[in-house]
């Protein structure tokens, strides 16, 4: 008995450590901020421009760690991890505002994340970018969001329509990885992200539009 009496005093006292930093934690990431990988092309070339971090390294993770690289990843694959801020969600005084890069819940699947760029905030009259739409007013509590790769077809405010801010999990600050604590870019307009486009082509870092092959849904990230 005193043998479990003194197993018990010593594990005690660490696992209290433990469930209050598992607590802790869970805290921080639910209400406060959380990383986030970016995946797929459809804000591209704010965010996995692959090849087209120019000077930056392109090291793995685990290469800076000194591992073996894996394999080698396209453009398309390139996956960065940024922070998403969740406290101004938290305390109820965050505002989208037009070029915000927010994280939601995707109105298609609940349980799915998505990452877009707020393009129209209440009151804005917005003319969708696809297909042959009327023009419409943002209603009250509600923003527009699109992807910044006009090439992709990924799923956003123009299949789904307005976005309720209720949705809004957080909004995108700033790159932790590779791109440590840079700011996240604006969106380029039309003629400047073809014009990317090409210099890309030119310096031989060409990034394909995704095919979209039947059956296959459109992306989300």
């Amino acid at each position: 008995m005193n043998k479990i009496r003194d197993l018990i005093k010593t594990v005690y006292p660490g696992a209290c450590w433990l469930i209050g930093g598992a607590m802790i934690s869970a805290n921080v990431y639910h209400y406060i901020g959380s990383i986030h990988t970016v995946g797929g092309a459809s804000m591209q070339p704010a965010m996995n421009p692959g090849p087209a971090l120019g000077q930056q390294p392109s090291k793995s993770f685990l290469e800076y760690l000194g591992r073996p690289p894996g394999p080698k990843r396209s453009s398309t694959e390139y996956r960065e991890k940024v922070w998403v801020n969740k406290l101004g969600i938290t305390l109820g005084n965050y505002t989208p505002l037009h070029g915000d890069i927010i994280v939601f819940r995707s109105p298609k699947h609940a349980t799915r994340i998505a990452i877009k760029r707020v393009v129209g905030i209440e009151g804005d009259l917005i003319q969708p970018s696809k297909g042959m739409r009327d023009p419409e007013v943002i209603k009250k509590h509600h923003v527009w969001v699109e992807s910044d790769n006009f090439r992709t077809t990924c799923r956003d405010s123009n299949e789904y329509g307005q976005l309720h801010v209720g949705m809004i999990v957080g909004k995108v600050e700033h790159f932790i990885w590779p791109r440590m604590f840079q700011k996240v870019p604006g969106k380029l307009l039309p003629v400047e992200f073809e014009q990317y486009l090409h210099d890309e082509e030119v310096r031989g870092l060409h990034l394909p539009p995704i095919p979209q092959p039947p059956g296959i849904s459109p992306q989300e990230d």
